[in-house]
């Protein structure tokens, strides 16, 4: 595996893990109305995940 390869993998990976971050300050600052919504959402996309099994 070339040297960039690697470093733009591990770039990727700094990316992936500071968007979580956002995402999970983000979900902490939303209203509870927003909040159930994204819970509802992540239920049902557990459910279809189940059924794609």
């Amino acid at each position: 595996m070339p040297k960039t390869m690697i470093e733009t993998a591990m770039k990727k990976n700094m990316a992936d893990k500071m968007d979580k971050d956002n995402d999970l300050g983000s979900f902490k600052r939303d209203t509870s109305k927003e909040q159930n919504k994204k819970d509802k959402v992540k239920k049902l996309m557990k459910q279809m995940k189940k059924k794609a099994y």
